[in-house]
């Protein structure tokens, strides 16, 4: 299932739409780890913080 068909294959020639669809894979990676990394850091903040709170119940 292609969302932005209209989009990506807008180049009219081949090697322009291989090229394109790099372009857009590339980026989309970088937007993914992005994203990736931010809830990553709110997860171990959260950890952190639950294992600091047990620690001192001890």
């Amino acid at each position: 299932m292609i969302f932005f068909k209209d989009w990506v294959f807008s180049p009219k020639y081949p090697l322009l739409i291989l090229g394109w669809l790099i372009v857009l894979c590339v980026a989309t990676s970088y937007i993914i780890n992005f994203i990736y990394k931010g809830v990553l850091k709110i997860i171990i903040s959260f950890i952190v913080s639950v294992n600091k709170s047990i620690v001192k119940e001890f």
